[in-house]
């Protein structure tokens, strides 16, 4: 068990999860806040909480927490680029028309929504400098819209991917398009 700060954050993640687990159960009764999907009323669901939580912060595997059976795996890295290049569509600088506009429209399923994220299997956004065959995602794609697309998030779960490709672009890159249909607009296409 956690002591000093490290009791305090357990608390505050088993009371987190609490909140969430009140509201997320199946139709039946079963628990789906802790993934256990035993019924509601025959398990302790705080001490089991508390159990996941230990095990999660720990690195261990509690008591009555079901640990996936790992197997040896060799992840390949998502090859991406780190910044945008010199005429990257998602620069509020780079010309326009550069591309046509049925590759704006054809590529609008890679950007996702909250809510309506690109799913798993969705194409990606590869940098227009990528060679045939070696396709890199696109650093401003990353950024923009990487968060909203279920491929990506699960390379950077996985390790594939670092996750700070998709957090705010930091002071050293140029101005990006905030979105891809801003960026699609200002090429012509209405999406």
């Amino acid at each position: 068990m956690n002591t000093g700060h490290g009791n305090a954050h357990r608390q505050r993640a088993i009371a987190s999860l609490l909140t969430r687990h009140t509201r997320v159960t199946e139709s039946d009764g079963t628990c789906l806040g802790c993934l256990c999907g035993a019924p509601m009323g025959r398990l302790d669901h705080t001490k089991h909480l508390a159990k996941l939580v230990d095990a999660l912060v720990d690195g261990r595997a509690g008591r009555g927490v079901r640990q996936p059976r790992q197997r040896p795996q060799r992840m390949t890295q998502l090859p991406h680029r780190d910044a945008p290049c010199a005429n990257c569509p998602w620069r509020r600088d780079s010309p326009a028309g550069e591309f046509p506009p049925e590759r704006y429209a054809a590529l609008a399923n890679t950007a996702g929504s909250p809510g309506a994220e690109a799913p798993i299997g969705a194409p990606m956004f590869a940098c227009h400098k990528s060679t045939e065959g070696h396709d890199r995602a696109c650093a401003g794609w990353l950024a923009r819209c990487g968060h909203n697309h279920l491929g990506i998030r699960l390379a950077i779960v996985q390790g594939r991917l670092p996750g700070e490709v998709t957090w705010a672009p930091p002071p050293s890159w140029p101005p990006l398009f905030n979105s891809y249909a801003e960026m699609a607009a200002r090429n012509g296409v209405q999406l």
